[in-house]
């Protein structure tokens, strides 16, 4: 009858160790880098794009009046980058190490696509964020930019680990 409990002791440190050496297992799993990182970003990006619409609609609190704005600006975001979306498609389909002067040409490609984006997005974003009070062009600044860019450049308030 003693080796029973020290059965189920012996069961639970082997459950512990196994979760344990998981953990680790999984900590060290490298991040995709090259091909594998695009492709991964890529992947998800009309999934980000939306959540990040959803969560600032609600962050921004947003009156009747606004959300027809604010559809709108939507609805231009996503039509400005759609030729990006296609060059990121293109991209990871390339997947293959490709020469410097296809990997130029590529970026000089993206480099326009985004300029073009811009040039479509800044007079609907201009507008949408004059129809905004004070309080909301505040929340508007920290939510709306793009990630690791404006004012602050590589967004020196977070923690270095968390910069890309």
């Amino acid at each position: 009858m003693t080796s029973f409990p020290r059965l189920t002791a012996t069961l639970a440190v082997i459950i512990g160790l196994a979760g344990t050496i998981g953990a680790v297992v999984a900590a060290e799993q490298p991040v995709p880098r090259g091909p594998e990182r695009m492709a991964r970003h890529c992947g998800d990006m009309g999934e980000r794009f939306q959540a990040r619409l959803a969560y600032s609609e609600v962050k921004l609190k947003l009156t009747e009046a606004q959300k027809a704005e604010f559809k709108q600006l939507a609805e231009t975001m996503k039509a400005s980058s759609e030729p990006m979306r296609k060059l990121c498609e293109e991209k990871s389909a390339k997947a293959e190490a490709a020469t410097l002067p296809e990997r130029l040409t590529r970026m000089q490609a993206y480099t326009e696509a985004r300029a073009e984006s811009m040039r479509k997005l800044v007079p609907v974003m201009a507008q949408f964020y004059t129809s905004l009070s004070p309080e909301q062009q505040k929340v508007a600044d920290e939510l709306l930019a793009p990630p690791g860019r404006g004012e602050r450049g590589m967004r020196h308030d977070r923690p270095a680990t968390m910069r890309h």
